[in-house]
């Protein structure tokens, strides 16, 4: 066997698979990959810090593209390579100071009373009475508003701002599978995102603001050029909304799945904050991460080579159960919740308080609504390697 997750069920339920790799082959090679699946919760973890393995992945996404069209792909090149998530060493470091000073716990502070009025604002336009899509009409539209917001990014812009950053985020489709018709819809969204963000940190430096976006432009200790802002900032927009989105999707969708948990947390209110560990570590938004070989090395008994791929998989690693008891059972008491969700180590997600906070406000405000409802979810997932992520999701309330 190969892995291959484009074959049979696995984005409806990549479980199974993943498990099986688990058990047979943690460190496994896949064809479709061209790299090495890694699976256990230890191994893991231990590429998140491994000084044998580098973040600098970006030729992996396009290499099975046409020469030709790679040389179109430059503007998309040139934006992803600064990418925090796609530099180690001295670049990291320079990115890395001044995301940790903007995405500060003063920030969370500053947004939650913008997050419970776009999200009481956004449930109230739900019609309970019919069948509804919460994607369409809370998980997407509300993490964008707050991005939006944050980056000072126009009302009018909103709409566009969610096709670009899906556009963006389906790049890494590209690893696995080359998609001619993706690279181009990515490298158009690339293109006007940088007039957009170029625009933006020019009105910041001529009139800073007391907002997010200025705090980064704005930092004396800021040394980045105009490329490495603009890249930054792609990203922070990118990943600020699309991972909160399928956060938000699929703690809805679980709770809606598991009416017992749902009866448990309308009774238990304080249960709020392990209810999200949970939904993090049963549905982590984010599947896999990516990962060079800087040398030969030994990994789960397989030998590594210099130069190869190595994928290690969160969703799998959250599902082991020499880490987790009982993993496959979804139990918002769960104590010692040890996910991985957000990363491990120098790579950790800077936006993870943020993340956890607009979970936690959509939780609180939908619970008040569905009062002792019944919940009917059926989800619709996209076929995206990167992350665990909804098309749809169908909701029905049964008084």
């Amino acid at each position: 066997m190969s892995f291959n997750p484009w074959e049979g069920d696995y984005f409806n339920n990549p479980y199974p698979i993943l498990k099986q790799l688990q058990q047979s082959e943690s460190v496994h090679w896949s064809e479709v990959f061209q790299g090495w699946i890694v699976t256990s919760y230890d191994l893991v973890k231990q590429c998140c810090v491994s000084p044998d393995l580098s973040s600098k992945k970006l030729d992996f996404l396009f290499n099975r593209l046409s020469d030709e069209m790679k040389f179109l792909m430059k503007p998309v090149i040139d934006n992803l390579k600064h990418w925090a998530i796609m530099v180690d060493g001295d670049e990291h470091r320079e990115i890395r100071p001044l995301l940790n000073k903007a995405f500060s716990p003063n920030l969370s502070l500053m947004m939650e009373p913008f997050i419970q009025e776009c999200s009481k604002e956004l449930i109230n336009d739900i019609d309970f009475t019919r069948e509804f899509d919460l994607v369409e009409k809370l998980s997407y539209p509300l993490p964008a508003l707050v991005i939006a917001k944050m980056f000072g990014v126009p009302s009018e812009k909103i709409d566009w701002f969610k096709g670009v950053s899906r556009d963006i985020s389906n790049l890494f489709n590209l690893a696995s599978k080359p998609d001619i018709h993706c690279a181009q819809q990515g490298l158009k969204a690339i293109n006007e995102l940088d007039k957009v963000l170029a625009e933006i940190i020019q009105q910041r430096r001529t009139v800073p603001q007391e907002d997010f976006i200025s705090k980064i432009v704005c930092d004396k200790e800021n040394r980045l050029d105009q490329q490495k802002l603009i890249s930054t900032l792609t990203l922070l927009l990118i990943a600020g909304h699309e991972t909160t989105t399928n956060l938000i999707s699929n703690g809805v969708w679980l709770l809606a799945n598991h009416p017992d948990q749902l009866d448990d947390l309308r009774r238990n209110p304080d249960l709020i904050e392990s209810a999200v560990e949970e939904i993090l570590r049963y549905e982590s938004p984010v599947q896999n991460l990516a990962r060079v070989a800087l040398s030969d090395f030994d990994l789960g008994g397989m030998l590594i080579r210099k130069g190869d791929k190595v994928v290690p998989f969160l969703n799998a690693a959250n599902r082991d159960p020499q880490a987790f008891e009982d993993p496959d059972t979804f139990d918002i008491r769960r104590k010692s919740n040890r996910h991985l969700s957000f990363g491990f180590g120098k790579h950790l997600c800077v936006g993870s308080h943020l993340a956890r906070l607009e979970m936690k406000i959509v939780l609180q405000n939908l619970l008040g609504r569905l009062a002792d409802s019944s919940v009917s979810a059926d989800a619709e997932w996209a076929q995206i390697v990167a992350f665990r992520q909804m098309s749809s999701l169908k909701i029905v309330i049964k008084t």
